[in-house]
């Protein structure tokens, strides 16, 4: 028999909820050790995630998925103030650049201590790439997840040795939330 894989998963929270949310909005809810299951990992999953401060929810939240086994990696939300040259109109432009850049670090730094032989990775942002290709150099598999393939970015997924449609296979990982009125 050969021997097993060790599996470590790496999601990209902003990319997995956004996708989900585009699927089912708030008639679903994801079933985070079930993920864990379906996708065969069996070391250690690490969510990284991007949160405004003091964001009581989201901290209930980390929580419960640490308690469940999640090693969590937290970033702030950085924000850009971006001005319209024409009319002087200004707005926010948000972005995760900082957990991406800690995500493709401890990918690569992990690869390095072989704690991983297969790792899954949940998110369709692109500027994972250069990591995807370094881990591989390592010998290693890069197995992608995402929710179907509208948000996927097709250079990553070519660049990975396999891909999971978490939309074809959400009954497996989801459940339906009970409105007020059932739970009653």
């Amino acid at each position: 028999m050969p021997p097993m894989h060790k599996v470590m998963g790496f999601i990209d929270a902003r990319s997995f909820y956004t996708g989900w949310a585009k699927e089912y909005g708030k008639q679903k809810d994801v079933d985070f050790l079930e993920l864990q299951e379906f996708l065969r990992i069996n070391t250690e999953t690490r969510y990284y995630v991007c949160e405004e401060p003091n964001s009581h929810v989201m901290n209930k939240f980390l929580e419960c998925l640490s308690k469940e086994g999640y090693n969590i990696s937290r970033g702030l939300l950085q924000t850009r103030r971006q001005v319209c040259n024409n009319c002087d109109k200004s707005e926010d432009i948000y972005h995760d650049t900082q957990i991406l850049v800690g995500l493709a670090t401890d990918m690569v730094y992990l690869a390095s201590l072989n704690a991983f032989d297969r790792a899954v990775l949940v998110t369709y942002n692109a500027s994972l790439i250069p990591a995807v290709q370094t881990i591989k150099k390592m010998g290693k598999q890069i197995i992608l997840a995402s929710w179907g393939e509208k948000l996927l970015s097709k250079p990553l997924r070519a660049q990975c040795n396999g891909w999971v449609d978490l939309l074809a296979n959400a009954e497996k990982i989801t459940f339906e939330i009970l409105q007020e009125e059932e739970k009653s």
